[in-house]
């Protein structure tokens, strides 16, 4: 079992070997220092700490020579591993992953900034990258890379900040209940987020959207909960909203504690009844004003003045992948490629840009995954909202049949290819300068490779 004592770190420095050593109760001895902690041995460097995680494909054990040719100094390994240690301090646990998970615990326990977690079914990194520019001016912060909130990342993020921020904002994701609940234990937010509730993941879930209501609100359980901020139509689940004893703060509806209106193409939130300024932002799209409002309620929270908000506002942008304007031979592709949900697709579907006179619309688009029991409706679904929303569909593998069969019983045309190459051939055959199209599927679908 870990030690009681929690690692104390200075700003750039994530501890000692030998505190870590200490920490797992191991007799391991060493006065180096630790650079960085990693989970893939290419992100190894001089000084890093590697975690020899065993996944459904591949064992951390394997790699351990590579992580010692980069110059890391150690690895925690299962208790059982009985190969080489390539000149790296092994350190033997019971459970690799429990052991990051009770390291990061420790280490966050010292540090004196407030967590910010932000979770919902869609727009936890929009949200997060948009708050992170918001902030960045009044606080010393951390903000967790790319889309990395799962059960591995989020201690890697905790123990690879350099300590002293006064706020930590973290995606808090999760795919089954309690994983939620799990980030919360490893650190605790003071304010949290909640973003739309949608369909994703209720293949996990026998209770369906319920369920999945159910595991976002872990968030509310965590002890050193102040405020949070909460997606209007979450607050219908029940076990949102009499859950927690934190304030609860609304967004996104007329009747919501925050909610934002607009006059021609600029846009005003009001607070509590209240109008604040008039202002312009760089994106109109439905969805991203919805991330935005979420921001600006807690950033109230945290005593931003209107003319810090406004005045940064200007300078948001969009994630990589996420309804990204890309001109490429005359055509506007909206690649909104990073992943795919009934919400966020109807969502894009609805704030598309509009083609050239005498121009058309085209919908690209990579089956939905994780969806059980919803999954052939949520497809349907969206194949009724493409016929509205564009003129032409490709689709990519079997499982967009009800997509099409939908789009098409609207008496339009599609396509539907099995390999993404010959889909690519036949999207730029099938594009004219002057069109739009939207790409759109699951991340494993690699859509985005359609624009390299």
């Amino acid at each position: 079992m870990p030690g009681e004592n929690g690692l104390e770190e200075e700003r750039g420095k994530k501890g000692s070997l030998q505190e870590i050593a200490s920490f797992f109760e191991s007799d391991q001895k060493s006065s180096k220092l630790i650079s960085s902690y990693c989970i893939d041995s290419r992100q190894a460097v001089k000084g890093s700490c590697f975690f020899a995680l065993k996944g459904k494909r591949v064992d951390g054990h394997d790699f351990l020579q590579e992580v010692a040719e980069r110059k890391g100094v150690a690895a925690l390994v299962d208790k059982e591993y009985r190969g080489k240690s390539f000149g790296l301090l092994l350190l033997r646990v019971p459970d690799v992953l429990t052991s990051l998970q009770q390291l990061a615990k420790s280490v966050q326990k010292e540090r004196k900034g407030s967590i910010i977690g932000i979770t919902g079914s869609v727009g936890k990194t929009t949200t997060k990258e948009f708050l992170s520019t918001l902030l960045e001016e009044s606080f010393l912060l951390y903000k967790s890379p790319l889309s990395y909130n799962s059960q591995t990342t989020l201690p890697l993020n905790l123990l690879n900040a350099k300590g002293d921020e006064e706020l930590f904002l973290l995606e808090m994701g999760m795919s089954q209940k309690g994983e939620i609940r799990r980030h919360v234990e490893i650190a605790p937010p003071h304010y949290a987020i909640i973003t739309r509730i949608g369909r994703t993941h209720t293949e996990f879930f026998p209770d369906g959207i319920e369920g999945v209501a159910y595991a976002k609100g872990e968030i509310l359980e965590s002890p050193a909960l102040k405020a949070a901020v909460i997606f209007e139509d979450a607050l219908a689940f029940s076990s949102i909203k009499k859950r927690g004893a934190c304030q609860k703060i609304s967004f996104g509806s007329p009747s919501s504690d925050y909610f934002l209106k607009r006059v021609r193409k600029k846009v005003y939130v009001v607070e509590r009844g209240k109008p604040g300024p008039l202002f312009l932002l760089p994106f109109a799209a439905d969805h991203l004003l919805s991330n935005f409002l979420a921001c600006v309620a807690l950033c109230r929270t945290l005593g931003l003045g209107w003319e810090e908000i406004v005045r940064r506002a200007q300078r948001l942008r969009l994630p990589s992948k996420r309804f990204e304007i890309v001109i490429k031979e005359g055509i506007t592709f909206v690649n909104d490629s990073y992943n795919a949900s009934a919400e966020s697709t109807l969502a894009a579907l609805g704030n598309l840009p509009s083609p050239e006179k005498g121009k058309r619309t085209l919908f690209v688009f990579g089956e939905m995954r994780e969806l059980g029991a919803l999954s052939e409706e949520s497809h349907r679904e969206v194949g009724r909202a493409a016929a509205e929303a564009t003129d032409h569909l490709i689709c990519l593998g079997d499982g967009c049949r009800p997509v099409m069969e939908a789009f098409c019983k609207k008496g339009k045309k599609g396509m539907l290819f099995h390999d993404l190459q010959t889909l690519k051939e036949a999207l730029f055959l099938e594009a004219a300068q002057g069109d739009v199209v939207l790409i759109k599927g699951a991340n494993s679908h690699q859509l985005w490779r359609l624009l390299e």
